[in-house]
């Protein structure tokens, strides 16, 4: 036998159950609250709607802009400073959002409330998209180059900063849309924070404790699961469908995939992401407010957690809990030098080797003076000795031609060591030769990481639920998130951004120099170091700060909660719930 939670204790909402209030216990939207739909009037669809609605918003929060980073940084000039500011945007519309929830939130329709936060999420994610819409055709550096790029000796042009390229390159009116990206992380953020505070306490309202610790983990996990969806396509489509694949055809496009001058269709996963949660905004709304009772959950509710399942299992109270938070987040920082696994800088002529294996650095050769190229035209190519050279005419490529529907570039000066010997070069840079055993070791090392961590913010959010009294839980959580978004997420995205800048070896060319442009090269090493000692700073804080929770923890006396064969003996003052 499944024991029975009490309401929650809202007076208001309590009265309105005694009393009937159809609106409150029923499924349907408005007046309309037909019999078919009252099967939903349960917290196990409550869990499933809030799990599928989480995992679609989690993409636009966590997935989608981290995978397309690069390219947004590309198309709009961008620096990795602005694009952690975009991440960080997300941050700061969580912070007003969750003070806003924590005098309110309680006292409203928490399935309306959330589905309104989703209906800003969806509008903000369009809005998002828009930078695709309201721009012209992209037109690559690469692509645009006059008679492929190569060297034409005794050539007197070099710059060519005319109108045209000044139009072409500059990109200083698509920097612009920086604006409209912020603003819509932003709203994001915003729209979002209903879900991980209401909607935590409905589901901890609504269920079992033995069960509560379960399903909110498996909630968290579609949060976790969102952005691994999201990867997977944006990689998929910016692999394979071009940016103006809406208005060229695959007949048309002359750029070849993998080159360049490629630039993959950023847009297409924010308008599926703000698809999906619009598809939930309708369920979640037509929620009731109160469930008739608490429902036990299936074992196998979207998936195992096992911070979830180690709590329910053990039945564990808010100091262990505290005590296994500690123990998690000690083991997470033994493996954060993983950092220190990494491919090698591969060997770009000019920036991390010379030309002709010289030591000096520098665009500039004697092989090249000749031939006036131009630090716009920036088309990377692999030149026979495994050199990255910026361009074929600073490879001092004389000639080029189509060899099996690959261009190859020959009579290279650069690339040769001797004057005599016909050097190639093919498009786009070189392949890092990077060991095998680095990379397996750095995936799985840092899967258990992450495994670490998530297993760590579910005892993290369980003691703080098990720690603040039933009617408060909904002010608890959010005073948390502003915490965590204000300290952590907000200023963490930013610095990021600029170490990221700070580790940039070679920086796109603009014809105007006010303007800021993306990094097209960064050093793997001082990366690799800049993340070692942030993160394990970061994660030797937080460690500080979970033993000083486990310490300073204690539980209220007498206990309000006791157990007999699974089952609370004692419901009356389920408020702190040990």
């Amino acid at each position: 036998m499944t024991s029975k939670r009490a309401l929650p204790d809202d007076n208001t909402a309590s009265n309105d159950v005694l009393l009937g209030n159809e609106s409150d216990v029923t499924c349907g939207w408005f007046n309309w609250r037909p019999k078919c739909l009252q099967v939903f009037s349960s917290a196990k669809w409550l869990v499933a709607f809030l799990c599928i609605a989480n995992c679609a918003q989690s993409m636009v929060a966590g997935g989608l802009l981290s995978t397309v980073i690069g390219t947004l940084e590309k198309r709009f000039q961008l620096t990795s400073t602005q694009t952690g500011i975009i991440s960080s945007s997300y941050d700061m519309g969580t912070v007003p959002a969750l003070c806003v929830i924590a005098i309110i939130g309680r006292r409203t329709n928490r399935p309306r409330f959330i589905a309104a936060g989703l209906t800003l999420v969806a509008i903000a994610t369009f809005m998002f998209s828009l930078g695709h819409f309201t721009t012209g055709r992209y037109v690559s550096t690469a692509a645009s180059s006059v008679d492929e790029n190569i060297c034409v000796l005794n050539s007197t042009s070099t710059a060519g900063c005319g109108r045209e390229e000044l139009a072409d390159f500059s990109g200083k009116g698509l920097s612009n849309y920086f604006y409209l990206f912020v603003l819509s992380y932003f709203l994001v953020g915003i729209g979002s924070s209903p879900i991980y505070t209401v909607g935590v306490t409905f589901m901890d309202d609504c269920l079992t404790k033995e069960n509560a610790s379960f399903c909110i983990a498996v909630f968290y996990a579609t949060g976790v699961l969102g952005p691994v969806l999201a990867y997977i396509l944006q990689a998929v489509i910016v692999e394979e469908v071009y940016v103006d694949a809406d208005v060229l055809s695959a007949a048309s496009l002359s750029v070849e995939k993998g080159s360049n001058a490629w630039l993959g269709a950023w847009w297409i996963g924010y308008i599926i992401a703000a698809s999906l949660v619009a598809m939930m905004i309708l369920p979640i709304g037509g929620l009731p407010q109160d469930m008739p009772g608490a429902v036990a959950i299936p074992g196998a509710v979207g998936g195992t957690v096992a911070g979830g399942i180690v709590i329910k299992r053990y039945r564990m109270t808010c100091k262990t809990i505290l005590k296994t938070n500690f123990f998690l987040v000690f083991i997470s920082l033994l493996f954060v030098p993983v950092f220190f696994l990494q491919c090698p800088n591969l060997e770009f002529a000019g920036i991390t080797t010379g030309y002709h294996n010289g030591s000096d650095v520098g665009f500039t050769s004697a092989c090249n003076t000749e031939c006036g190229c131009s630090a716009l035209q920036y088309n990377p190519i692999c030149g026979s000795d495994l050199v990255t050279y910026y361009s074929p005419c600073h490879a001092g490529c004389l000639n080029w031609t189509t060899i099996g529907g690959a261009k190859t570039y020959t009579n290279c000066r650069c690339v040769a060591a001797s004057p005599s010997v016909n050097a190639t070069a093919v498009d786009n840079a070189c392949t890092g030769l990077c060991p095998v055993a680095p990379l397996v070791g750095y995936l799985v090392i840092l899967l258990i990481l992450m495994l670490l961590v998530f297993a760590a913010s579910v005892c993290g959010i369980m003691g703080t639920l098990r720690s603040i009294p039933s009617s408060e839980r909904a002010v608890g959580i959010s005073v948390q998130w502003i915490l965590l978004r204000s300290f952590g997420f907000i200023p963490g995205g930013i610095a990021f951004g600029h170490f990221f800048d700070k580790t940039c070896l070679l920086w796109q060319t603009t014809c105007d120099e006010s303007t800021t442009s993306a990094c097209l090269f960064y050093d793997n090493w001082s990366l690799g170091v800049h993340m070692l000692i942030v993160c394990g700073v970061l994660k030797t804080t937080s460690l500080l700060f979970v033993t000083l929770a486990w310490k300073l923890y204690k539980p209220p006396l007498p206990p309000d909660l006791n157990y007999d064969n699974g089952q609370a003996v004692n419901e009356e003052t389920d408020n702190t719930r040990l």
